[in-house]
């Protein structure tokens, strides 16, 4: 035989050890359990689907048709009935955690807490983001009609279209004024600007809100500039210029290009300030550069100030002399009677 196979042969032949066998028994009631699951699966996707698409769809749908605004796309009302489910969401838990549950008369005092900055926040959300947002949108649209409409038709005015573009607007504005970073060596924010209240309100949150500063000093003077910026022009061409006995052709130019022409001399003129006031920082610059060079600018305020410190050390040192020579004159006399 060939060696290899004398080595086979040879070898002792391996054994796996036996393993316990455990056979499988169905337990009772298992195709019970399995339909049970199968339905507890299927109940499982019709509640996420209710919480994330039907009832939010449902309840934008009937805030739209309250408030009665079109809806084209139930993008938005879904995004709108997310927001009213997650705002009715946290103000149970808020209602809970402040009332933690202790008694009757503290849920109801939290519930009526909740409620009160829930309108607050409801009513800060319809000013801003309702008529500041339309109000806004309305003076773009008006600024850009001669763009896309010609001197002898009328224009349409859609709110709905105002709005979104007013949203747009109040998002490049919240950009502009909060997420600019500012410059390094540039002072803080006056403490009046609106820069100021809203890092105070970002700061304060959802449950901190200071409802009377947000209006007074933030919702209420932008809706004042914009009423005054849409009812300016509006006044001057349509109430002073038919005055005037201008023709009709002319009138109509006028109410096509009043807010063109308002808005383009109100930039004029800012620009011109502008441009006045960097002249004149150059001419200031250019001044002390050639006629301030080796003289030395005092500050006469702390010239005095250094001469009261002078003088008051002045006197000190010359009471202190004077003690020292009383004290040197009684010391003597001591001496002297204690020799005689």
């Amino acid at each position: 035989q060939p060696p290899q196979q004398q080595v086979v042969q040879q070898q002792q032949p391996f054994h796996l050890p036996q393993m316990p066998v455990t056979y499988y028994e169905r337990q009772p009631g298992y195709n019970t359990k399995l339909l049970a699951l199968v339905l507890l699966w299927l109940g499982t996707l019709v509640i996420i689907n209710l919480l994330i698409i039907t009832v939010p769809v449902a309840l934008g749908r009937g805030l739209f048709s309250v408030l009665g605004l079109p809806f084209k796309n139930d993008v938005f009302t879904g995004a709108i009935g997310l927001l009213v489910l997650w705002g009715g969401y946290s103000l149970a838990a808020g209602v809970a955690a402040s009332a933690n549950l202790s008694g009757a008369k503290a849920v109801v005092a939290a519930a009526w807490k909740w409620l009160v900055l829930a309108g607050q926040w409801l009513l800060l959300l319809v000013l801003w983001l309702g008529v500041v947002a339309t109000m806004m949108g309305m003076l773009c649209e008006l600024v850009l009609l001669p763009l896309r409409l010609p001197p002898n038709q009328t224009a349409l005015i859609y709110l709905y279209q105002d709005w979104t573009m007013g949203v747009l607007a109040l998002k490049l504005m919240h950009l502009l004024v909060m997420v600019t970073p500012r410059r390094e060596g540039r002072p803080p924010p006056d403490p009046d600007s609106i820069q100021a209240h809203f890092e105070a309100l970002q700061q304060g949150g959802l449950r901190n809100l200071d409802f009377n500063r947000a209006v007074t000093k933030i919702v209420m003077p932008v809706m004042m500039h914009l009423a005054t910026c849409l009812a300016v022009p509006f006044v001057v061409s349509r109430g002073v210029l038919p005055l005037m006995g201008l023709p009709a052709q002319a009138l109509q130019y006028a109410n096509l290009y009043a807010y063109q022409i308002f808005y383009g001399m109100v930039l004029l003129y800012k620009g011109s300030r502008r441009l006045h006031q960097w002249a004149l920082q150059l001419h200031n610059t250019i001044r002390d550069d050639k006629y301030l060079v080796g003289r030395q600018l005092n500050n006469f305020e702390l010239q005095q100030r250094q001469e009261r410190e002078q003088e008051q050390q002045r006197q000190q040192q010359q009471q202190q002399q004077r003690a020292e020579e009383e004290q040197t004159r009684l010391v003597s006399e001591q001496q002297q009677q204690q020799q005689q």
